[in-house]
């Protein structure tokens, strides 16, 4: 057994330090806003403390009216439910994965000291993390593999332990909301077409379900005419950190003016940051202005219902159904308009060189 009070308490704190007005900025977690980290960590406080007392509850999936009261309570009963010997015994589901209870602690400890670290950074508060915690939280990357989140993030020498363990999650550990903010989205031109291709590969190398095709499907919707909007992201000094491609697609038996998403590419050093975010808020505001009816994509549920995306009724090849993901875009369309569309979501020619192995 281990304390699980004091990250729980410092957390508290932290929680009662942000200002509404800071809602909406990044953080260096997955471009989630502060609002959406304070709605996760409303929901894992739940999760965690139901799981102590073994209980099923659903929960919370949306950032509660009154988070300044309700978030540190759900923290505050996290704390006591682990408390508890029972909590320690027997094992537990989380994410999909069945653990030892003391384990399921253990990811407590890393969700409270790295999303603290988040909201620290984003809002500019002081977090000290003390070495009995980050021993604890190693215990997770023991549990886990070294990279759980995917690739870690460089951390330069002579790096402080609690940025070194955050950069371990892929974050980077001199992310601040300054280098966030100070970014720039713009069309692509012409001289961006090979800067584009090599961000792109970059961007893709270390995933695991790439085949390495995305800098060639970009190039040929281009040469087909179907890059109906390609945006870069830059950084201050002009430096391309992102970028993302929007085309024509057939969503099911939806009517025309559909697009599709993708792909997404942010330099990987550059990850984490609100880049890909600036880049899909920017990209559905263009599509909205020209008057799309819709747009769909193949992604993570987990981070695109953010921006109001929903699966379940388009279906892609063999996808599972939640990953095919829809946004109605076109507020003036009729009152049925809502209804989602339905049957099977086509790409444009050009999506065909993933099956043709990149040629």
């Amino acid at each position: 057994m281990f304390d699980l009070n004091p990250a729980a308490a410092q957390m508290q704190r932290l929680v009662s330090g942000v200002r509404e007005e800071q809602l909406d900025r990044p953080t260096p977690c997955s471009d989630w806003t502060v609002g959406d980290l304070l709605a996760h960590i409303n929901q894992f406080a739940t999760v965690f403390a139901q799981n102590a007392r073994k209980e099923q509850v659903r929960p919370p999936e949306s950032l509660p009216d009154d988070w300044r009261q309700a978030i540190p309570a759900r923290l505050g009963d996290l704390s006591r439910a682990w408390s508890q010997e029972t909590a320690w015994q027997g094992r537990v589901a989380a994410g999909g994965i069945e653990m030892d209870a003391e384990d399921n602690a253990v990811v407590a400890i890393e969700e409270l000291t790295v999303h603290g670290w988040d909201l620290a950074r984003a809002t500019g508060q002081d977090l000290r993390v003390d070495d009995t915690r980050l021993d604890l939280v190693d215990r997770f990357f023991e549990l886990f593999g070294e990279e759980p989140f995917g690739p870690a993030a460089q951390a330069p020498d002579g790096t402080p332990r609690l940025e070194r363990t955050v950069a371990r999650t892929g974050r980077d550990p001199r992310w601040s909301p300054r280098a966030a903010q100070e970014i720039r989205i713009r069309p692509e031109t012409p001289a961006d077409v090979e800067a584009i291709r090599d961000l792109t590969t970059a961007a893709f190398d270390p995933v695991p379900y790439s085949d390495g095709s995305e800098p060639q499907i970009i190039d040929r919707l281009r040469a087909d005419g179907d890059l109906a909007i390609s945006l870069v992201a830059e950084d201050p000094s002009g430096r391309m950190i992102g970028h993302i491609a929007f085309s024509p697609v057939t969503a099911g038996n939806a009517a025309r003016g559909w697009y599709g998403l993708g792909p997404v590419a942010v330099d990987p050093g550059r990850q984490g940051e609100g880049v890909g975010r600036a880049l899909i808020e920017a990209g559905l505001a263009a599509l909205k202005k020209f008057g799309a009816s819709g747009c769909a994509l193949v992604g993570d549920p987990g981070f695109y219902t953010r921006f109001g995306f929903s699966g379940g009724a388009l279906s892609y090849q063999d996808m599972e159904p939640s990953l095919v993901q829809h946004l109605v875009l076109d507020d003036l369309a009729p009152d049925d308009a809502d209804a989602p569309p339905a049957g099977e979501l086509r790409f444009p020619k050009a999506f065909d060189v993933a099956a043709e192995g990149g040629s």
